[in-house]
C-alpha cells in the first residue's frame, strides 16, 4: 500500500501519463517476480517439544514435526546450542547443519519425507544445579513441551497453568503450554551397587558326532560386574536328564576364564538331537544360560554325493563360446570336497577340473565356460564328465554336443545394424544431456558439501572406490560417511555393491560439481 502511494504521489508530483504507465508496469513485473520466486523451505507444523532431562543436567530434546508438503529443506528453531550429533529421523535418516540467525540456533534439515519427522540433539546449557543437590530448568517456547524429570527426583516448583502431571516409567512427566516456565526438582543419589556377574562370552562345540563317541566342549566366561567373586558353572544333559559337571572358579573384575570339558554323546539306535544346558552364576544365582544342540548319528558319517541336474546347449556353433552347468548335491550325512573334471574324448584332453567343499543336503553349481571347436560341417563332441569326492570317482557320464559351421554373408544386416546403431546413439546422447542438466539444476539445493567431496573423489578415481577408501581418504567417521552415501543412493547417483563384508561404491551419475 504505501509503494502506490509513493507511486501516486510522484505521477500527480510530475502530471505525466508516461511517468504513470511506467510505474504501473514496474509494479506489475515487480508482482509478477514475487509470484514466480521459488520457496526453498517446507511447509511444516510442530506438533511437540520433548525435554528428557538426564541426571547429570544434560537434556535430549525431540521436535515432533509435521511435514506436509515436499522441499529441499525446513528450519527448525532449537531451545539451546545443540550438541553434535544431531539427527533428524522420519521414514530414513536426513542430513542437517546448524546456522545461528538473529542469536538463534537454527536447525536445518534436507530433504525430508513427508510425514511426521522427529529431530534430537543433545544441549547442556538449560539446567542449572544450586547446592547440595537441587535442580532448575529455564525454558520458552511457542510450542507444547512435556518436560520428563530424571528418575528418583522429587518436583520442588512446578509453573501455574500446566497441562498435566503425571508419573511413567519412575520419571515425573510435566505437560506445559506455549510460554516461558522455570521448573525446580531435588534429585536424589543412591550409592552404587557392587555385585559380581559372570557372562558366557564364547561357546565352542561340534555339531554333529557318533552315537558313544567323545567330544569337546570349550567355553570362555567373564566377570562383567562390578565385584569380584566365586562362580559356578554347570552342565546338565537335558536327553537323558543329568548333571554332567559343575566347577567353580574365583574372577575378579573384566577378568576371564577359559575352560574345557570332555562329554561322551549318549548311544542310541537312531539319530536324535542332543541337548546340552550351559549355566553359570554366582552364590546360587544363575547369570546365564545357554542351551546347545548337537546332532547324534548312529550310523558312520559318509558324504554321499549324487549329480542333480545338466544344464547345457545341445547344439553350438562352431567356435562359439557356451557353458555348461553342473550341480551336485549332498545326500549323505557328512561335508565332503567334492570335484568334477571334464575331458574331450576325442582329443583325449582335460577341459575343466574344479574342487569345493559340499555340506549335507546342500546343492552346488559348478559353471564351465568352454568353446566350440572350428569345424567346416556338422560334428559331434562328445565330453566325459566325472564327479566325485575327496579323490574317489562316483560316476562317469558322456555329454552330447552337436557342433554346426558357421556361415557368414550378414553384410546387409550390418550396414543396418550400424546405422540404427549410429541413430540410436545420437538420440540417446541428446536426451542424456537434456536430463542431466535438469539433474544438476535440481540436485544443487540438496547435496552438501559432503555429498561434493565423496562426488568428486569416485570422478578422480574412475568412478569406483571401497566404502573404507571413502573413509580413510576424507577422514570422516564411518557413520558420516554411510549416512551420506544412503543419501547419494537415494538420488541415483551411486550404487553400492555389497560383497560379502565389503561394499564397493559406483558412481552411476555424472555431475558437475
Amino acid at each position: 500500500m504505501m509503494l502506490i502511494l509513493i507511486l501516486n504521489n510522484t505521477c500527480i508530483e510530475k502530471g505525466g501519463m508516461m511517468t504513470l504507465r511506467l510505474l504501473a508496469m514496474l509494479l506489475i513485473l515487480l508482482l509478477i517476480v514475487t509470484i514466480n520466486t521459488p520457496r526453498l523451505t517446507s511447509e511444516f507444523s510442530q506438533l511437540e517439544i520433548i525435554l528428557d532431562i538426564q541426571r547429570d543436567g544434560s537434556v535430549i530434546v525431540t521436535h515432533i514435526i509435521n511435514v506436509t508438503e515436499l522441499r529441499v529443506f525446513i528450519d527448525v528453531q532449537a531451545l539451546a546450542k545443540p550438541l553434535e550429533p544431531i539427527l533428524a529421523v522420519g521414514r530414513e535418516l536426513y542430513d542437517t547443519s546448524v546456522e545461528v540467525i538473529n542469536g538463534k540456533y537454527v536447525i536445518r534439515v534436507y530433504a525430508p519425507d513427508v510425514g511426521i519427522v522427529n529431530v534430537t540433539y543433545v544441549t547442556d546449557v538449560l539446567v542449572t544445579r544450586t547446592p547440595p543437590n537441587v535442580w532448575t530448568i529455564k525454558v520458552g517456547s511457542s510450542y507444547t513441551m512435556r518436560v520428563i524429570l530424571p528418575k528418583d527426583s522429587i518436583p520442588l516448583e512446578i509453573p501455574e497453568g500446566f497441562i498435566s502431571l503425571y508419573e511413567y516409567d519412575d520419571r515425573y512427566v510435566i505437560v506445559l503450554p506455549p510460554g516461558d516456565y522455570e521448573v525446580k526438582w531435588l534429585l536424589m543419589i543412591h550409592p552404587p551397587i557392587l555385585i559380581a556377574k559372570a557372562e558366557i562370552v564364547d561357546l565352542r562345540y561340534p555339531t554333529e558326532v557318533l552315537s558313544g563317541s567323545n567330544f569337546t566342549l570349550s567355553i570362555r566366561l567373564m566377570n562383567v560386574g562390578n565385584k569380584s567373586g566365586i562362580f559356578f558353572i554347570t552342565i546338565h544333559d537335558r536327553f537323558r536328564g543329568m548333571l554332567l559337571n559343575k566347577t567353580t572358579f574365583s574372577l575378579g573384575v573384566g577378568e576371564t576364564i577359559d575352560l574345557k570339558f570332555k562329554i561322551i554323546s549318549p548311544k542310541v539306535s537312531e539319530n536324535i538331537i542332543y541337548a546340552l544346558e550351559v549355566i553359570c552364576g554366582h552364590d546360587n544365582i544363575t547369570d546365564d544360560k545357554i542351551t546347545i544342540n548337537i546332532k547324534v548319528f548312529v550310523r558312520r558319517l559318509i558324504p554321499k554325493i549324487e549329480l542333480l541336474e545338466v544344464k547345457m546347449k545341445e547344439r553350438v556353433t562352431s567356435g562359439e563360446k557356451y557353458s555348461i552347468i553342473i550341480i551336485l548335491v549332498n545326500k549323505g550325512n557328512r561335508s565332503a570336497t567334492t570335484f568334477i573334471r571334464l575331458y574331450d574324448k576325442k582329443r583325449k584332453i582335460k577341459l575343466f577340473y574344479d574342487e569345493r567343499p559340499l555340506k549335507p543336503g546342500e546343492k552346488l553349481p559348478f559353471e564351465v565356460e568352454l568353446s566350440a571347436p572350428s569345424v567346416d560341417r556338422e560334428t559331434i563332441l562328445e565330453l566325459l564328465l566325472e564327479y566325485g569326492y575327496e579323490g574317489k570317482v562316483v560316476e562317469t557320464r558322456t555329454l552330447i554336443i552337436h557342433v554346426l559351421p558357421k556361415y557368414y554373408n550378414y553384410t546387409t544386416w550390418i550396414i543396418v545394424g550400424v546405422i540404427a546403431l549410429i541413430l540410436a546413439i545420437s538420440v540417446s546422447l541428446i536426451l542424456i544431456r537434456l536430463r542431466r542438466k535438469r539433474e544438476n539444476t535440481e540436485l544443487k539445493y540438496i547435496l552438501t558439501d559432503v555429498d561434493v567431496e565423496i562426488i568428486r573423489l569416485l570422478q578422480s578415481r574412475s568412478g569406483e572406490l571401497l566404502q573404507r577408501e571413502i573413509v580413510s581418504t576424507l577422514g570422516l567417521p564411518k557413520t558420516t560417511i554411510h549416512r551420506h552415501l544412503k543419501k547419494l543412493e537415494k538420488y541415483n547417483i551411486i550404487k553400492i555393491e555389497k560383497i560379502g563384508a565389503i561394499n564397493i561404491v559406483r558412481l552411476i551419475k555424472r555431475l558437475k560439481v
